[in-house]
């Protein structure tokens, strides 16, 4: 009927996991598109729409899961804090595309127009470069300012690093050019005696 279940497993180099190496959280979605390849695996469009939790999986004889799963609902939290935390993200993202243009951050502003704080969130945390255990407790976070202010711990450390990245890069360059200007004269004395 086109809707799916989609969790993560705890270990990706797992080629068959059991049901208790996928996390119980995850993704209730709807297959928008699903198209055969040339070398026999399938390419599904999904489109993503609550939290939920499996609460029991069964596996049939063809190893096919079947997840009978509880849907998780995020609470649409206004107010001070989820708006101050918004207008902070808004900066962040900001600083972020200062520091690092790429299609990351392009992403990752596109994802501020989202409808409500929650989608928003959501949209971002979906387009974050960080590990699988982050974006995973991400989305086990059914609160909205909670999700918001983690979301911000992890767009600090990125322009953290990004601005690390940056000044490492500048130092390296300087001692390039310092030794080439050092070997360049130093072949022009060797020319010229």
């Amino acid at each position: 009927e086109r809707d799916i279940f989609l969790a993560t497993q705890h270990d990706a180099t797992v080629d068959e996991p059991k049901a208790d190496q996928i996390y119980s959280i995850g993704t209730l979605g709807r297959i928008l598109q699903a198209q055969r390849q040339d070398n026999g695996q399938i390419k599904v469009v999904v489109e993503g729409r609550e939290r939920g939790q499996s609460v029991r999986v069964e596996q049939d004889a063809e190893g096919m899961f079947f997840a009978h799963v509880r849907r998780i609902s995020s609470t649409d939290e206004s107010g001070y804090r989820t708006d101050g935390l918004l207008q902070k993200i808004h900066t962040l993202v900001e600083q972020l595309l200062r520091v690092s243009p790429d299609a990351y951050t392009d992403a990752l502003h596109a994802s501020l127009r989202g409808i409500s704080a929650a989608q928003i969130a959501d949209a971002m945390s979906s387009h974050l470069r960080v590990g699988v255990d982050e974006k995973q407790n991400l989305l086990e976070t059914v609160s909205v300012s909670e999700r918001l202010q983690k979301l911000v711990e992890i767009l600090e450390a990125e322009i953290e690093k990004k601005q690390l990245d940056r000044t490492i890069h500048s130092r390296t360059k300087k001692q390039m050019d310092k030794h080439q200007r050092e070997y360049y004269l130093n072949e022009q004395i060797k020319a010229i005696q």
